[in-house]
């Protein structure tokens, strides 16, 4: 996940479990690893601070973000593991 110039967010799991993130030697670069079982989960994030939604990009899945998991719209080929 690449995000700019803000705080690193606290990453939870599909579970509420909260994961630690490792930080990348690029700047603004954060690596979190996905337990067993949790990679297709909706994750959340929490204490983000940003001004604008293009500081988070995330590098390794699709870019879909929402308030709420009955809230995400997946496309539905991105369902297909």
């Amino acid at each position: 996940m690449h995000v700019g110039n803000i705080a690193v967010p606290r990453f939870y799991d599909g579970n509420g479990q909260e994961q630690t993130p490792r930080l990348k030697a690029a700047p603004g670069i954060v690596l979190v690893d996905v337990p067993p079982g949790q990679d297709g989960q909706a994750w959340s994030l929490g204490e983000v601070m940003s001004l604008t939604a293009q500081e988070i990009k995330l590098l390794n899945a699709p870019q879909l973000f929402a308030f709420a998991p009955d809230a995400l719209l997946v496309p539905q080929d991105a369902l297909r593991f």
